[in-house]
């Protein structure tokens, strides 16, 4: 990501689930064991608000923050397409802030867009119209 951004010759606040994310979903780092085992403890879980998953995870307390990040990435491409993660940086680079670019790609406010994939995170890869 850092690299895509550079050639467009803009800097973009990092946003640190969505370079995450895209890593992860790329490097296929929620599959098998870490999946059963993000997924187990899902349950009963409080689940983060996206502004929680913005900053910096080296200090971020949000337990699982590196796999919600993966989950968002996945979420993202399966609702939105698979370029939906390019569009989304395309738009930060337009000099949309986080939010607005979120709500262009989906077409929902962030809080609507942090329901829904609230909503699908323990079944996974389903469609979730709602």
């Amino acid at each position: 990501m850092g690299r895509y951004v550079m050639a467009r010759g803009v800097v973009v606040p990092p946003i640190a689930w969505l370079s995450e994310g895209m890593a992860g979903l790329a490097a296929g780092q929620l599959q098998g064991h870490r999946r059963e085992g993000f997924l187990s403890w899902l349950v009963g879980a409080s689940l983060p608000a996206l502004d929680a998953l913005v900053e910096g995870f080296a200090t971020n307390p949000v337990r699982g923050r590196c796999e919600y990040a993966f989950s968002l990435a996945e979420y993202l491409t399966a609702r939105w397409g698979l370029d939906a993660l390019r569009r989304l940086v395309d738009l930060l680079c337009d000099g949309l802030d986080r939010k607005a670019a979120l709500e262009e790609l989906t077409g929902q406010s962030v809080e609507q867009f942090t329901a829904s994939w609230h909503r699908w995170l323990p079944g996974g890869i389903k469609d979730d119209t709602g």
